[in-house]
């Protein structure tokens, strides 16, 4: 399977499941998305030897500004 994270390829040669994927990326599942064909997986799902995906990083940040009037 071939997999795309921040610019680089990483292949892997057998089925495994997202959460395997992750740990051997030394990813945290709280912290990524895990995509094939436009759908986001689940943890529990199978990754096949012939897929193509994609994990991206799902960090949210900003900040909050609140005004008070007099």
């Amino acid at each position: 399977m071939k997999v795309e994270f921040r610019g680089q390829v990483f292949e892997f040669d057998r089925r495994m499941k997202v959460k395997e994927l992750l740990e051997r990326l030394n990813l945290s599942p709280e912290s990524t998305i895990v995509v094939r064909n436009d759908e986001v997986l689940t943890e529990d799902e199978w990754l096949e030897e012939d897929d193509e995906v994609k994990v991206v990083s799902a960090i949210s940040g900003g900040v909050w500004v609140v005004q008070f009037s007099d």
